[in-house]
C-alpha cells in the first residue's frame, strides 16, 4: 500500500521539475538579425563620423545648436575613429559636450538596430565603403559583420539556444529568455576585482603599438580640459612608465 502511493507522488514531482525546466525563446531569423547588425554598426559609424569636430571642444557645456556640424554622407565612412564603438538622436546625444561622439555612436547604435536596414534613409550608408579596413583591424565593413554573426551564433549554442533551418528555406535563431541581473556598479577608475588569468600573452603584448604622451602634448589643450593631466603613460615608444 505505502509503495502504491508513493509511486504517483514520485511522477508528479518529475512533472513538476521537468515544468521548471522548460524554457521560453526569442525567435529571430538569420535574415533579419544580419540587417540589425549591419543597422547597428551604421549607425555607430555615422555617430562618430558626424561628431568627431565636437569632441571634447566645449567641456562639460551643451554645444550650441548653430555650431552642430552639418551632416556629411561620407561620415559612414569613419574607419579611422577609434570610438566605435534618426537626427535628432544625433544631434541631443551630441550636444552634451565632453566625448561627443561616443554618445551619439551609442545611441544612434541603438536607435538604428531597432529599425533594421529597411527602415533606415538611404542618405545614411549609400556611400558607405564595404572595401576599407577598420583601423588597427583586419576587418573591412564585410567581414565586420560577418565576425559578428560568427560570434552570435556562438554565444545562442553556448546559452542552450537552438539554431535552426525553417520550411521556408530561412535560418531561425532561438534566443533562451533569462531574467536580466544588473552586475554592482563600478566606477571605471576603481573596477574592483577581476580575473588574474585573464590576461594577454607575451605574444599578443608585442603586437600592441602605444606612443608616449610626448608626441601629444601640444595637441592637448585643444582637445582636453585644462584640468586634465596626463598619468602612468608611455615614457617612450618602447617603455611604459609608472607615475
Amino acid at each position: 500500500m505505502y509503495i502504491k502511493k508513493i509511486v504517483p507522488l514520485s511522477f508528479f514531482l518529475s512533472l513538476a521539475l521537468l515544468s521548471c525546466t522548460i524554457i521560453e525563446y526569442k525567435k529571430i531569423s538569420k535574415e533579419e538579425y544580419f540587417t540589425q547588425i549591419k543597422a547597428t554598426w551604421i549607425g555607430q559609424i555615422i555617430g562618430v563620423g558626424w561628431s568627431e569636430p565636437t569632441e571634447f571642444k566645449f567641456g562639460g557645456k551643451i554645444i550650441p545648436f548653430d555650431v552642430v556640424p552639418e551632416y556629411d554622407s561620407d561620415s559612414v565612412n569613419a574607419f579611422g575613429q577609434d570610438d566605435i564603438y534618426v537626427e535628432m538622436t544625433f544631434i541631443i546625444s551630441m550636444r552634451c559636450g565632453r566625448d561627443s561622439d561616443c554618445n551619439p555612436s551609442k545611441a544612434a547604435g541603438v536607435l538604428f538596430a531597432s529599425l533594421g536596414m529597411e527602415d533606415i534613409n538611404k542618405n545614411y550608408y549609400e556611400k558607405l565603403n564595404y572595401k576599407t579596413k577598420f583601423a588597427y583591424t583586419d576587418y573591412n565593413f564585410t567581414e565586420l559583420i560577418q565576425t559578428c554573426t560568427k560570434f552570435t551564433e556562438q554565444f545562442i549554442l553556448k546559452s542552450k539556444g537552438k539554431i535552426v533551418p525553417g520550411k521556408d528555406g530561412k535560418t531561425y535563431y532561438y534566443i533562451p529568455e533569462k531574467a536580466i541581473i544588473p552586475s554592482a556598479f563600478e566606477r571605471s577608475c576603481e573596477p574592483g576585482s577581476y580575473d588574474s588569468t585573464n590576461r594577454l600573452s607575451d605574444e599578443e603584448l608585442e603586437r600592441i603599438n602605444y606612443y608616449s604622451a610626448k608626441h601629444y602634448k601640444k595637441y592637448l589643450h585643444e582637445w582636453i580640459p585644462s584640468t586634465w593631466k596626463i598619468s602612468h603613460s608611455a615614457k617612450s615608444d618602447k617603455e611604459l612608465s609608472t607615475t
